[in-house]
């Protein structure tokens, strides 16, 4: 058994996908007794509360029914009222005006607003991921040969507020601290190869889309010159239809090339945005087939396929189960989701 009741780097990578226990995945209750989990649990092994610090008690404070997570009565277990979850009032950093019908807002947070409601279940199964399996990249080849030699390399981490690293448990400065997905992906790097002379910048800004990215190329990638460069750009650019987006991405890719013509680029095919909250939920959804026949006239450019994870998962989870702000920002889970699909189209 892997370490589940603090942060390991080990158990946070090990790819959903693979093997027959699932760690620390987050659930959250919303005006209902019961949560569904990415696959049918077989065996329970712990409900812990998002810091991991409280175990709560099988048959006190939740039962399996199912192959769902069920409240008690007298759960000690969070739950978001309807009330809390669609406040009344629109109110500046507090709610967004919703799509759902019978309500006019919905309730939004930073910090651990939705962290400290969401709580974390361990438990093995034996069914299967049905979902994409992402697929190594062979065209990253000559950063892994880079790292791989030893020789002092750097990782440019480029995009918008997902990839600053929010709302990771370390960043909003909460237990148990988990890492930003991004650290967790250097620090497989550094562990896979044995090489201590892996660095990373990370020049990403909040709220930020593809048109600064251009802006911004020159001093924030171009003037580093990475071997390798992720980019993680799109949640912010939903009102522009795909074939605009990835036009955009591609004179970024061909500008950033051209002046560095010895980095690999991973691009990211974002997360989706709450489909609940009106005002983000757009075209994202359809930009990662567009990156995926542009990156087609690049040698050493690959894509990231989140996307499709983010997906997947939806079909049996809910959004709010995974979200940081419950807008367009992953949680501790959905940043691990993040890290395993980088690494696992980076190393195979």
């Amino acid at each position: 058994m892997l370490e589940f009741r603090s942060y390991d780097l080990e158990t946070y990578t090990l790819p959903i996908w693979q093997g027959d226990t699932v760690y620390n995945e987050t659930v959250m209750f919303v005006g209902e007794t019961e949560a569904p989990l990415l696959y049918y649990p077989d065996r329970v092994i712990a409900v812990l509360s998002s810091d991991l610090k409280t175990q709560y008690e099988e048959g006190v404070d939740y039962i399996v029914k199912e192959g769902r997570i069920c409240l008690t009565e007298h759960t000690s277990i969070p739950i978001f009222s309807l009330d809390e979850y669609y406040p009344k009032e629109l109110i500046d950093g507090y709610s967004f005006q919703t799509t759902v019908e019978g309500y006019e807002n919905i309730r939004y947070g930073e910090e651990d607003t939705f962290f400290k409601m969401q709580v974390s279940v361990t438990y093995t199964h034996t069914d299967t991921w049905q979902g994409l399996i992402p697929p190594k990249s062979r065209k990253l080849q000559r950063f892994l040969d880079k790292a791989a030699s030893g020789q002092p390399v750097t990782v440019l981490f480029y995009g918008d507020s997902i990839t600053t690293g929010c709302n990771s448990s370390k960043m909003v400065n909460v237990p148990p601290y988990a890492p930003c997905w991004y650290e967790m992906v250097i620090d497989t790097m550094k562990k896979y190869f044995g090489n201590p002379n892996i660095r990373y910048v990370n020049t990403a800004v909040g709220g930020k889309n593809t048109d600064w990215a251009m802006e911004e190329l020159q001093e924030r990638a171009i003037d580093i010159c990475p071997d390798l460069m992720i980019y993680g750009f799109g949640m912010n650019d939903g009102w522009r239809p795909a074939k605009d987006f990835c036009e955009l991405t591609g004179k970024v890719l061909d500008r950033f090339t051209e002046a560095c013509p010895e980095a690999d680029v991973a691009v990211i095919a974002t997360m989706l945005p709450h489909f609940r909250v009106k005002g983000f939920w757009g075209n994202q959804d359809t930009y990662e087939a567009g990156l995926y026949d542009l990156c087609k006239k690049y040698e050493h450019i690959d894509v990231v396929p989140v996307n499709s994870m983010h997906k997947a998962i939806l079909e049996k989870k809910r959004y709010y189960d995974m979200t940081g702000n419950n807008v367009n920002h992953p949680n501790d889970f959905m940043a691990r989701v993040y890290a395993q699909t980088i690494i696992k189209t980076i190393f195979g």
